[in-house]
């Protein structure tokens, strides 16, 4: 990068001393009294003459006779600049950008102090903030993007070098030209370098950047494409993380069963923006005389998750409404349309790598029956090998589930807890699985009359996993669930047989 640092001496020398012209043109500024603009053009004839000593005397006498001029603090900046004297302008410049906060000339002068300093990141960042804001003229424009660039390739940022020098690109200008060329070399030697520089500080949404200039301009190795897509998920970048997701699956070499199946099960996750869940779940507390639990219900939720916002990096939105109603009663109770409960909420999963979610939903009667209130709810899950696997014909499972629940209007809280370890097993190879497992699993009701029910014993889980396609993996299932429990408690509900059949689509 000799070449480069070249280039940023000639600049350093050329436009980090504003002009004496471009000072006097400074518009926005308090016109200056005769004493005042007479020290000035006697500052300004110093410098000509290459004494500086006389040069920042006139221009301190001129600030303290107009010390609210943007003028001659710039021009006293300017000759301290000249004189090396990098405390001290430092000081100056910090003093300008707290009274004018936010003035172009001032932040794109602060760019050359730190562009002195070596502290070329923050020089790029004032530079861009300048060139954000009115107030710089042509001329003035382009010193600062000639500075930008010389920043950004001394720091190996070829792409920022592009973007600071886009406006003329098309120029016959050797100055540009040859800053472009220094640019485009270090691209082709490795123009994915400064993507994974900037995942090394931790700046995901520059790499993303870099990632897709670095794309633009050669291909990717499957590698590449993985770790630019989890980037852009990291930055909510959903668009550019399918897509790279995608080139993965689509690079040759091709990754491993296992690798492919998570870039596609992350495009399902990032892809899915709607669904419905229709259940039925019998529960019959033993046999006897003590046996008062022999029900049926059944359900149906549709949910909408809000496409881009609605998955973020892990964490979700949905919206939701939702019908159940008892459809069997072997101990004479009410069943049908009568005991319809109806309901419409949001829950919300705040951390992108902790299954906690937490919901809000209004229950409104449909039936006679059923209730108008308030629920509020906080669930938490956590487990390994509930999803398909596509490597092995048999692996590990358990997961354990729990949720707090509150309802407003008639102060009744509950909390479910259920825990199951088992072990899949691939079934035929429609990806069938079976899952024997052992159960734990009860509640805490402060409105029941035995508060406490809970029991333990086997069961097996028949899944199907579906809908799929080559870039997707299965959004997708139904199950069967089957369980007999021992009572830990004296409530019936902790007992019996329990079956639960579940379309999640």
């Amino acid at each position: 990068m000799e070449h480069g640092v070249t280039l940023l001496q000639k600049t350093i020398l050329a436009v980090c001393c504003v002009a004496a012209s471009q000072l006097a043109a400074a518009a926005d500024d308090a016109p200056l009294d005769a004493a005042a603009y007479g020290l000035a053009e006697r500052a300004y004839a110093a410098i000509a003459a290459g004494d500086l000593p006389a040069a920042e005397q006139a221009a301190d006498e001129a600030l303290r006779l107009q010390p609210e001029s943007r003028q001659l603090g710039l021009l006293h900046f300017d000759v301290l600049m000249r004189k090396g004297d990098l405390a001290a302008a430092q000081k100056s410049i910090d003093e300008l950008c707290t009274r004018f906060a936010g003035d172009a000339l001032v932040l794109v002068q602060r760019g050359y102090l730190a562009q002195r300093q070596q502290r070329h990141q923050a020089a790029m960042e004032d530079f861009l903030a300048a060139l954000s804001r009115p107030g710089l003229n042509k001329e003035q424009q382009r010193n600062a993007r000639l500075a930008w660039a010389d920043s950004a390739l001394l720091t190996h940022q070829p792409g920022v070098v592009l973007d600071a020098l886009a406006p003329y690109a098309a120029e016959d200008d050797d100055i540009v030209r040859q800053r472009i060329a220094a640019a485009r070399a270090e691209l082709s030697q490795g123009s994915l370098g400064e993507a994974y520089r900037h995942l090394r500080e931790g700046r995901d949404a520059d790499a993303v950047q870099s990632f897709r200039r670095g794309f633009a301009v050669q291909r990717g190795a499957s590698g590449q494409y993985a770790d630019a897509a989890y980037a852009a998920k990291r930055v909510n970048d959903n668009a550019s993380a399918d897509e790279w997701f995608r080139r993965v699956l689509d690079t040759e070499p091709a990754p491993d069963k296992a690798r492919a199946f998570g870039y596609r099960r992350e495009i399902q996750e990032m892809n899915r923006n709607f669904g419905a869940v229709a259940s039925l779940a019998y529960q019959n507390g033993g046999f006897g005389p003590a046996n008062s639990v022999d029900v049926l219900q059944g359900g149906l939720e549709a949910y909408w998750q809000p496409e881009g916002w609605g998955y973020r990096n892990g964490k979700l939105f949905q919206a939701f409404v939702r019908a159940y109603q008892t459809l069997y009663d072997g101990s004479g109770g009410r069943v049908g349309p009568v005991t319809a409960q109806g309901s419409a909420g949001v829950r919300y999963k705040p951390l992108g790598d902790v299954s906690f979610v937490l919901t809000a939903e209004r229950l409104f009667r449909i039936g006679d029956l059923a209730l108008n209130d308030w629920l509020l709810r906080a669930g938490y899950s956590t487990g390994a090998g509930s999803d398909w696997n596509p490597v092995e014909r048999d692996w590990p499972t358990w997961s354990v589930y729990t949720e707090s629940a509150y309802f407003v209007g008639d102060a009744r809280f509950i909390q479910n807890l259920e825990a199951r370890y088992g072990h899949s097993w691939a079934v035929g190879a429609d990806k069938w699985v079976a899952i024997p497992h052992l159960v734990l699993g009860g509640d805490y009701d402060n409105r029941a009359v035995q508060r406490a029910a809970f029991g333990w014993g086997p069961g097996i889980t028949l899944r199907r996993w579906f809908r799929e396609d080559v870039y997707q993996a299965p959004a997708s299932w139904f199950d069967l669930t089957v369980q007999y429990r021992f009572e830990l408690s004296q409530a019936p509900r902790a007992r019996g047989l329990s079956l639960r059949a579940t379309l999640w689509y």
